[in-house]
């Protein structure tokens, strides 16, 4: 949806636990659907500019 670019995406895979981080919403397309960077993702970015 328009103006969730930032917004982190979990995933719950068992009700009882506490979620899961999946990544962050990067852009939204005009169809609605999120382009989401994953986690893995911005880790290793992350360790690349260190």
């Amino acid at each position: 949806m328009k103006g969730t670019s930032g917004s982190p995406v979990f995933t719950w895979k068992d009700k009882s636990k506490l979620p899961t981080l999946v990544g962050i919403v990067g852009a939204n397309t005009e169809d609605g659907k999120g382009i989401i960077w994953k986690k893995e993702a911005i880790t290793a970015l992350i360790t690349q500019l260190h």
